[in-house]
């Protein structure tokens, strides 16, 4: 009872805070239970609908000013009509602080849905290869030149000690139904040439484009979200993340 009165409270301060930033009298909320640690919900005035999103204090302890800047490159990109929904800020913050020193942030609502992975049809394919080829071609253009990825590829060995430490975890664990995921992960690792990965490019990517962050049209893509983890590090990520979750 105490979390759902705690959730309760912080909605209720949302609530209040975007009336008192943007004038808007939400009229219903709807939770969204997906994700893991922050809090989301649809809010709706009598003519808008808003998505609002309150950051995990534990999974952002090092702080929000890259998310912040992550949500100012997607608003720009939305009026630039890319495929994602606009991000609404207040004196030039798209990250809104409460007085209890909650974290919050609100966006538009996209009119697309959600497929389950694996279900992507071939229109749905072709529409989200055009708009990430359009949205890397925009991040190389507009966003800052940097020469430091944020997130460097581990060597072979490196992920395999890993690989053997979860295999371990998961086996004390008695995770069985995760223990053979693993072991295969092991396999196709232990056959990789790791020099395939040398020519990759370098640049801005989403990466976080798996199906959950993907929303569709019955013939296409509607809108790319959640650019949280926006990043310099491989644009390849995108494109094969997106594949492998989708098609």
């Amino acid at each position: 009872m105490e979390a759902a009165r705690t959730i309760e409270s912080i909605e209720e301060e949302i609530i209040n805070d975007m009336k008192d930033k943007f004038g808007w009298r939400i009229q219903s909320v709807t939770p969204i239970h997906l994700g893991h640690g922050n809090l989301k919900w649809i809010m709706n005035t009598d003519s808008e609908s808003y998505f609002v999103k309150k950051y995990c204090k534990v999974r952002y302890r090092r702080g929000l000013e890259e998310v912040h800047e992550a949500l100012l490159h997607q608003d720009l990109m939305y009026r630039d009509g890319l495929p994602c929904q606009p991000v609404y800020s207040y004196i030039n913050r798209y990250i809104h602080r409460l007085q209890s020193e909650e974290d919050y942030m609100v966006t538009g609502v996209s009119k697309g849905e959600l497929i389950r992975a694996g279900t992507a049809n071939l229109q749905q394919m072709y529409s989200l290869g055009e708009a990430t080829g359009k949205m890397h071609k925009w991040m190389n253009l507009h966003m800052p030149r940097r020469t430091v990825l944020h997130w460097e590829l581990w060597s072979k060995q490196k992920m395999m000690d890993r690989l053997e430490t979860n295999l371990h975890e998961t086996y004390e664990a008695n995770h069985n139904k995760y223990v053979s995921a693993i072991q295969k992960q092991m396999e196709i690792l232990n056959s990789l040439d790791m020099n395939i990965f040398e020519p990759c490019a370098k640049g801005w990517a989403h990466w976080d484009m798996h199906v959950d962050n993907l929303l569709f049209y019955k013939d296409g893509l509607a809108d790319i979200v959640d650019f949280d983890r926006l990043q310099f590090v491989y644009p390849d990520f995108d494109i094969s993340r997106a594949l492998l979750s989708c098609a």
